[in-house]
């Protein structure tokens, strides 16, 4: 998903399949969130996610993942997103988070 204003990218945000090789059974996930700075503070962020949840649902997907650097989950807990566990996956802890769509 790709959010621009006339040339300018505001942000993008990914459906990824099998994100993390740690979860084999968790197939379908949220990933490569990014808002430049600029952009930020404007929603763009929260619109790019919605946008993905959107099209997953669209998809019948049933359950979205995502992995956080942010371990209080920042924006994904104000967007409905629930915490499944906190792991070190690659050298970093990161906040394992998930939504239900259908």
């Amino acid at each position: 998903m790709l959010a621009v204003d006339h040339d300018d990218i505001l942000g993008v945000a990914s459906l990824k399949y099998r994100e993390m090789d740690i979860y084999p059974d968790r197939e379908h996930w949220l990933g490569g969130v990014y808002v430049p700075t600029v952009h930020r503070g404007r929603s763009v962020g929260s619109r790019v996610v919605e946008n993905v949840a959107e099209r997953a649902r669209s998809l019948d997907v049933s359950t979205l993942h995502l992995q956080a650097d942010r371990l209080d989950g920042g924006m994904y807990g104000r967007l409905g997103w629930k915490e499944s566990e906190r792991v070190t996956y690659r050298g970093r802890e990161v906040l394992v988070m998930e939504r239900r769509l259908l």
